[in-house]
């Protein structure tokens, strides 16, 4: 089985529009050029085959000389965006994209001014630099709509239950009102 996959862009040219390379499990897919400043690139996976399956976007042509700086002030610039993500046309929530990874390739002269740059940054997407985006644990392809659901199910009652995530907070440690209490109790029992 195959999962049609539609990812949507906004996109800036520079000298040259944004090209990209996807890869299904770090197998090529097809390279893409980003032709418009919103635009649809449209692949088919049929390798999730495995119980964990990632999925990458590679934003490969953008270097340094694809600004275009006029009197020392940069007026076009190339960049790309991820807005959007379809499976087989039905629009897949947010949470899908976010919660994973861009590993940007920072330019050397870039580094040089911001030596501590972050390897990775999760839920970056809007992209200045070169780089990959990986979104990970994938289910194999027979079980992708399954898997979908029950990820969105959880969400929902997790946001549903404990929308501040106060609840899970307090079962994995002890507030400090929590503390309070139990030494009162504590007192009080030595007392009777």
């Amino acid at each position: 089985m195959a999962i049609e996959f539609e990812i949507t862009f906004n996109a800036t040219k520079g000298i040259n529009w944004p090209c990209v390379l996807v890869l299904s499990n770090d197998k090529p897919l097809g390279s893409y050029t980003v032709t418009d400043e919103k635009s649809t690139i449209v692949f088919e996976v049929n390798n999730f085959e495995n119980l964990s399956n990632n999925l990458a976007i590679v934003y490969f042509n953008k270097n340094e000389s694809e600004t275009i700086v006029k009197n020392g002030k940069i007026v076009q610039d190339q960049s790309l965006e991820l807005v959007k993500i379809r499976a087989d046309g039905i629009l897949l929530e947010s949470w899908f994209w976010t919660d994973n990874y861009y590993y940007p390739d920072y330019f050397e002269g870039y580094l040089k001014n911001v030596s501590d740059a972050p390897k990775k940054i999760m839920s970056q997407l809007h992209w200045h630099f070169p780089g990959k985006f990986v979104i990970t644990e994938l289910p194999d392809c027979n079980n992708f709509w399954q898997w979908y659901k029950k990820q969105r199910t959880d969400r929902v009652l997790a946001e549903l239950i404990d929308p501040t995530g106060q609840i899970k907070n307090n079962y994995n440690s002890i507030t400090d009102e929590d503390r309070l209490l139990l030494a009162e109790l504590k007192e009080i029992l030595l007392y009777v």
